[in-house]
């Protein structure tokens, strides 16, 4: 038998007949006319080549092979209802699957520890893993399933992947706590005259501020740039240098090295962060639980 042929919604047919064993109400079960019913009932005969319903002084009695075929025509059904046709259910309270999450060492910093707190209490099997790629890398990794959420300011990613907005993230320029050449505040022209340690990453802050000094026909005098913003605190805590960087890392910085904050004289525009994923998981049901704890978790920044 060729069972690309064979019509599925037969199987139901059968249940029904087999249980009920009437073709008037099986045909009342599934909203079937009498003469659909039997249409039904005469094509399953001919798939089957068999009578499987014979009628019997009160009812329709399963043949032989009615019989035979009973047990496993219900699992049958019972399995596609439940792991097929029931909506993909997802119970974090059980769950023991791994989530990847793509982040920035900023991202890292910021966002690691209230997510670990948060999967904790919600899923407390979980497993986390934090991944830090090109933009470049990502797009696979969030097609392929590597990474489930992207969280950041990601601009080169493609239409693919979607994203949700978090909150905006502010510029904020940091100093050793004894930093001689600046006062209560930082004027534009002392800015420009101390020395600056700036880190190159994917969000392009410093092409930002270089370009908002172009427009006033200025530069910076930079002396140092790195990769990552993980060294910062302690190059500016024995340095003279300055640095410009997001207003939450600041605040983490100055839990653990003596530096300052201090207002940007220079403009810059804020930075979205969103959360990102690809579009063949959006209605992935551990991923839209995923991307809803991240929203109610991180749709304002900590204070």
């Amino acid at each position: 038998m060729d069972i690309s042929r064979v019509d599925l919604n037969l199987l139901p047919v059968f249940e029904a007949l087999h249980e009920t064993q009437s073709v008037t109400r099986a045909a009342h079960r599934l909203g079937l006319s009498q003469s659909a019913m039997s249409a039904a009932l005469a094509r399953l005969r001919a798939v089957l080549d068999d009578p499987l319903f014979v009628r019997g002084a009160r009812q329709m009695l399963p043949t032989p092979r009615a019989r035979e075929i009973a047990v496993p025509v219900r699992e049958l059904l019972e399995r596609m209802r439940r792991e097929i046709f029931a909506g993909g259910g997802f119970d974090p309270a059980a769950t023991e699957r791994e989530f990847a999450f793509c982040l920035t060492d900023v991202g890292a910093v910021v966002f690691l520890p209230r997510l670990i707190a948060e999967l904790r209490r919600a899923a407390p099997r979980a497993r986390l893993r934090s991944e830090q790629l090109r933009a470049a890398e990502l797009e696979r990794a969030l097609e392929e399933g590597v990474v489930d959420l992207a969280l950041g300011s990601y601009p080169d990613l493609p239409g693919g992947v979607f994203q949700q907005r978090l909150y905006e993230r502010s510029y904020v320029c940091i100093c050793r706590a004894d930093h001689p050449a600046v006062g209560n505040r930082l004027t534009l022209t002392t800015y420009l005259e101390l020395e600056h340690a700036v880190v190159r990453s994917p969000v392009r802050l410093q092409e930002a501020i270089d370009r908002a000094l172009g427009r006033r026909a200025a530069r910076r005098r930079i002396a140092l740039s790195v990769s990552h913003y993980l060294a910062l605190p302690y190059l500016i805590e024995r340095t003279d240098f300055i640095a410009t960087v997001p207003s939450e890392i600041a605040e983490v910085f100055r839990r653990r090295a003596a530096i300052r904050i201090l207002p940007s004289p220079v403009r810059v525009p804020d930075v979205t962060l969103r959360q990102h994923w690809h579009k063949r998981y959006h209605h992935d049901a551990a991923n839209r639980w995923l991307r809803g704890l991240v929203e109610r978790v991180f749709s304002e920044p900590a204070h």
